[in-house]
């Protein structure tokens, strides 16, 4: 599968010709739902409803084209935005899994991180001042961000090779089973068919025996037992390989507690795991310690009078937890309501100790509008992302956490 990810801002802003209806999306997107079509009114972008006010073609791995229902005016200004979503919810382990699926599923977690990447330029930009005076605390999120791509590419990639392994094992360990079986009964053939018996003492014996299991003891043969634990140890042998992956984390001093991944002795990447929903989840054996990426929900906005209070993002809190309890209690904040001047707030996501509050709700009296202000964070540092359709009743929080052991 050719890999359809791109390192561009996957945003552009076309501006129409008098009736134009046909706008093409220069960037790939895998789902119609991945993309927001918005137009410019009362200096804001609007969100247009999709297969409403237009409809999407291509995407699948590729790039393709929205087309309006109603013509646009000359020298409307409209934003073709990227919005991947993280609707999974699985855990990526040393199990034996489809390599289509496992590529998906990676594809759409840098798809994301992507598109997470254009909206921290798009917050830090007009702060040229703030950003030098944050730089050492930036370039180390950043890195960080980049490391956690680097290993989750490189478990995929394990993990694909390690399938492969595991399988052509597996049919070597069958064809010793059969040429096994083969042996012993040709050998049993041969000493019943044998007149008068041989004089030797192996043939005799073999003579008295009825079963392969005892045949192959007989002649010396791998068992199906030997055989079995032959596989797996193969299995064993490549996955162990897998948990080799290291990764570039190097947190300044201070952060998160005065603790950073760089004080814990060289632990690695064990597992990674991604929420989108609430649950009791049951951590890796052998894990040390968990980096937690939490990100509340986006408050719902308010539009009265075609007045619009925008909810505001949710948190994005980074932080991580010291031996962890193997069963964690995992909160993911859904998405605040949206509604004719009336709204809700987005809920709170966490994992341990690290909270990302939710957005608050947007407000509106028919004349002004109020965005809801950002939520909160707890047990961590809000590095400033902006969740995808934040404000919208779609904008739900999530969950990755990144197992070390």
């Amino acid at each position: 599968m050719v890999n359809a990810i791109t390192q561009d801002n996957r945003e552009t802003f076309p501006i129409a010709n008098a009736g134009q209806v046909d706008f093409t999306v220069s960037f790939a997107f895998q789902q119609e739902e991945d993309l927001e079509f918005s137009k410019w009114v009362n200096e804001a972008y609007v969100p247009l409803i999709l297969n409403v006010d237009y409809t999407v073609t291509g995407g699948y791995g590729a790039a393709g084209g929205l087309h309006l229902t109603t013509p646009a005016e000359a020298g409307q200004k409209y934003r073709i935005k990227g919005l991947a979503e993280l609707d999974i919810n699985i855990q990526v382990t040393g199990q034996r899994r489809d390599p289509e699926i496992i590529n998906s599923l990676f594809e759409r977690c840098l798809i994301w991180a992507t598109e997470q990447g254009r909206e921290v330029a798009r917050v830090l930009g007009p702060f040229k001042d703030l950003l030098e005076q944050a730089l050492p605390a930036a370039q180390a999120a950043s890195d960080q961000a980049n490391a956690a791509i680097a290993a989750t590419t490189q478990i995929k990639d394990d993990a694909i090779a390690a399938t492969g392994q595991i399988l052509t094992e597996a049919q070597t360990a069958k064809d010793q089973a059969v040429a096994a079986k083969d042996q012993a009964e040709s050998a049993r053939n041969a000493a019943q068919a044998a007149t008068p018996i041989s004089a030797s003492d192996k043939g005799r014996e073999l003579v008295g025996k009825e079963t392969a299991s005892e045949m192959r003891t007989v002649l010396g043969a791998a068992s199906t037992v030997e055989l079995s634990t032959k596989a797996d140890a193969s299995h064993n042998h490549a996955i162990g390989d897998m948990t080799g992956v290291n990764t570039a984390f190097d947190l300044a001093q201070g952060l998160f507690g005065g603790k950073g991944p760089s004080d814990l002795g060289g632990a690695k990447p064990i597992g990674f795991k991604i929420f989108t929903s609430s649950t009791q989840a049951t951590l890796t054996v052998g894990t040390k310690y968990i980096l937690v990426l939490a990100i509340g929900g986006g408050g719902g906005s308010a539009s009265y009078n075609g007045v619009v209070g925008n909810g505001g993002p949710g948190a994005t809190t980074l932080g991580f937890s010291l031996t962890p309890d193997p069963e964690l209690s995992v909160t993911v904040g859904g998405g605040g309501s949206s509604g004719w001047n009336s709204s809700s707030a987005g809920g709170s996501s966490s994992a341990g100790t690290v909270v990302a509050g939710g957005g608050g709700r947007g407000t509106t009296n028919g004349v002004s509008a109020y965005s809801g202000g950002r939520g909160s964070a707890q047990g961590g540092m809000d590095i400033g992302l902006s969740h995808p359709s934040y404000g919208n009743p779609k904008g739900s929080g999530v969950v990755c956490i990144w197992e070390f052991g």
